[in-house]
């Protein structure tokens, strides 16, 4: 299997000095973001199929590596929790990016990450997302 650093993945520069060779990994698109809603999606799904417009990472990985599905699988699992720590630790260093900006960027991708976990929470919002709006705007913390 071919090891892919998230070094090598597009990534968003947030230094703004002019001339700079170093970028900050903190907006990396894939796979933090959407990582984990690929590797649990099943392209034989009945309402995916009707769109007619299927795409996998899973099977695009499969076929661009030459790799197993479960050896592919694991391989992203590598990459999103590599990206997320790169993410952790170009947040711990100053930058002349405001960090209320790269919060935004963060909490975007945690958000995605809520969103596409388990199941796609987007299309589907009647399922898990539900119970965890209530959780956030409902249910009292304190009682």
């Amino acid at each position: 299997m071919s090891n892919v650093s998230s070094s090598s993945l597009p990534v968003f520069a947030l230094d703004a000095k002019p001339n700079s060779n170093i970028t900050r990994h903190t907006a990396t698109f894939h796979p933090t973001i959407w990582g984990d809603y690929f590797l649990s999606y099943d392209p034989s799904s009945a309402y995916e199929q009707e769109r007619g417009h299927v795409v996998s990472s899973l099977d695009c990985y499969m076929k661009q590596h030459n790799t197993s599905r479960q050896d592919t699988i694991e391989e992203l699992l590598k990459l999103v929790e590599s990206a997320w720590k790169d993410i952790n630790a170009a947040c711990l260093n100053p930058t002349q990016v405001p960090m209320k900006f790269l919060m935004r960027v963060v909490n975007l991708a945690r958000m995605m990450d809520v969103l596409y976990k388990d199941e796609d929470s987007y299309t589907n919002a009647g399922g898990i997302m539900k119970d965890y709006i209530k959780i956030l705007l409902v249910n009292k913390i304190f009682d």
